[in-house]
């Protein structure tokens, strides 16, 4: 919805004027505004259950791989591909969460599985 509105506000397509747009929701959709290049979606399946935090959580998480991406590589193809990994690990960390916790899941409980998702996909097990 928000996504839609923002879209419509701006009469030339252009949201962030070259930015790069992550697009939540059962696939998350990363896209760099303005180019018709590339769309990347993350197919990673969360938890069934959102809780208060988790946007916080992945935006960290986007945060903390964009800067490890400025000290590497500063492309905006490659960019982009860091918020698709960060959607990717808080998705994967999501489900493990709620595996464990069900229903009570809070993101504290997402919080604690980053790192095991990250172990699992540094390891080429995604």
């Amino acid at each position: 919805v928000e996504f839609k509105r923002l879209k419509e506000a701006h009469g030339d397509g252009m949201i962030t004027n070259g930015g790069i747009i992550v697009q939540k929701g059962l696939e998350d959709v990363i896209r760099i505004d303005g180019s018709d290049d590339i769309e990347l979606i993350c197919k990673e399946q969360g938890g069934l259950k959102r809780s208060g935090g988790l946007g916080d959580l992945l935006a960290g998480t986007i945060a903390t791989f964009l800067g490890w991406n400025d000290i590497m590589d500063n492309s905006p193809a490659e960019k982009q591909l860091s918020c698709w990994t960060a959607c990717c690990v808080v998705k994967r960390a999501t489900r493990k969460a709620f595996e464990s916790k069900r229903r009570a899941m809070t993101a504290p409980d997402v919080l604690d599985k980053i790192g095991p998702a990250m172990t699992i996909m540094e390891h080429n097990e995604i």
